[in-house]
């Protein structure tokens, strides 16, 4: 979706600087603990579903310190 038709239906965006990884901190934390299972460079498409729902379920019950020590699930 193109920034004219995002701002046509009123969803608030922004966009972040490539290698600037502190405008986008929950998004590189997810991905450090996605690392924990799948190291970088694996092919995402030869990861079974199963494993991938594993680790999301995992992700999801992993206590958060922005959440006070919560999960996402609680």
């Amino acid at each position: 979706m193109n920034a004219a038709a995002i701002e046509r239906i009123g969803i608030l965006y922004f966009y972040v600087h490539s290698y600037c990884s502190w405008e986008r901190g929950s998004n590189e934390n997810n991905n450090k603990l996605f690392r924990r299972y799948l190291r970088k460079g694996i092919d995402i498409g030869e990861v079974s579903e199963e494993k991938i729902k594993e680790i999301e379920e995992w992700m999801n019950i992993y206590p958060r310190v922005c959440l006070h020590k919560l999960n996402k699930a609680s």
